[in-house]
């Protein structure tokens, strides 16, 4: 009987290991596909990183964090119980088209705005429940955001540092969770087709000023507020398809419209106090940061004004550096941790978070200024 266990191992050992091997030697062509290969996490991701692969598709292969490789321009990961991708912020990429579909992401992928020649973004069928459109910040290229089927409440736009999106037409947002959604401070004039069917959305506020080109527009399976519902479909100038068959409902007994937008408007406002302990403490530590930054530029134009002849030695200069990289690595902690709110037991306060993702994110310039100064003082002591 042991004997018959151990030749029944043995057999699928080398099973696996032949259909691993049609799989683990990197093709002659830019193209490759992975699926159904039996191979571990590590392999997958040598096989992500192959040399002369431009387009890779990987379908139900166990891989749990994606390393986003330089030279890929379309990545499709599909069913791979994926809950993570790596995106250098140092690195230079040539992405394109960039899908995770039918995975376990619960926020969006760090460092986004790093893949400056993206077009397409496909994070559907996922479990994000929360966006904030900073993170799209500087993909200008951008034409279609596929954000479907995810459990996303709240989509923010900080007035403080919103997104210009000038190529995006097309913005996927159906079977979510959504219940208000504010366009106010979307930059993305040239939307002209929208899918928002299958929410829980009362009021989309400021649509048709935020989307003035917008020719098609899924809203139905939502429990619309008539009174909108009817200015929206007066406010439109373009001729506009609605959802097909007219299928959007609305409801006569519902919240009246003003405290509505009351609503709205209040959320998109920073509190100044919160009770929320986690959102207090991201508060007070950019509170910090924020004087750190101050200091910072005071001394380097201290150094600026320096008498002729008189150079800011390679030591203060390193100080101020490795000064500066401190407050980057603790600014992108609490982005990080503002951007997890499935991480604590509260319900996410996405209109706070948003606010100081914003701040920390104008802090961020500021110090990434403050480095490009003191590379600027090295080569003109050298």
């Amino acid at each position: 009987m042991r004997l018959t266990i151990l030749i029944c191992l043995f057999l699928k050992l080398i099973w696996s290991c032949e259909a691993a091997k049609a799989c683990t030697s990197c093709p002659n062509s830019a193209t490759l596909e992975l699926k159904n290969c039996s191979l571990n996490a590590t392999m997958a991701q040598m096989l992500v990183n192959c040399s002369g692969v431009e387009v890779l598709h990987t379908e139900l292969v166990v891989l749990p964090t994606v390393h986003l490789s330089g030279q890929l321009k379309v990545l499709k990961v599909e069913s791979c119980n994926t809950t993570a991708v790596i995106i250098d912020p140092t690195g230079s990429y040539k992405m394109e088209k960039f899908t995770v579909e039918k995975n376990n992401l619960r926020t969006l992928p760090r460092n986004l705005n790093v893949l400056k020649k993206l077009r397409k973004l496909i994070l559907a069928s996922n479990l994000i429940e929360c966006i904030d459109m900073g993170e799209f910040i500087g993909l200008s290229n951008l034409e279609e955001i596929n954000l479907s089927d995810n459990r996303i409440i709240q989509i923010c736009s900080s007035p403080f540092d919103p997104p210009v999106l000038p190529n995006l037409d097309r913005v996927y947002l159906q079977r979510n969770n959504l219940t208000l959604l504010n366009l106010e401070n979307w930059k993305t004039p040239n939307v002209k087709l929208m899918y928002l069917n299958n929410n829980e959305l009362s009021i989309v506020h400021k649509l048709a000023s935020s989307l003035p080109k917008l020719e098609s527009l899924y809203i139905y399976g939502n429990p619309l507020n008539c009174e909108w519902w009817e200015t929206l479909r007066a406010e439109i100038e373009n001729p506009c398809t609605f959802s097909p068959n007219n299928q959007e409902t609305c409801l006569e007994k519902a919240e009246p419209l003003k405290n509505l937008i009351n609503q709205i408007e209040a959320s998109s406002k920073i509190p100044s106090t919160s009770t929320d302990q986690c959102h207090l403490n991201s508060s007070k530590s950019l509170k910090q940061i924020k004087s750190q930054v101050l200091q910072l530029q005071q001394q380097v134009a201290s150094l600026g004004g320096t008498p002729s002849g008189h150079h800011p030695t390679n030591e203060t200069i390193v100080q101020l550096q490795q000064s500066c990289l401190g407050q980057q690595g603790r600014l992108r902690e609490i982005v990080h941790e503002m951007g997890s709110p499935s991480r604590t037991n509260l319900k996410p306060r996405t209109d706070c978070r948003c606010g100081l993702k914003a701040q920390a994110r104008l802090f961020q310039r500021q110090l990434e200024q403050q480095m490009a100064m003191f590379g600027g003082m090295f080569r003109g002591m050298v």
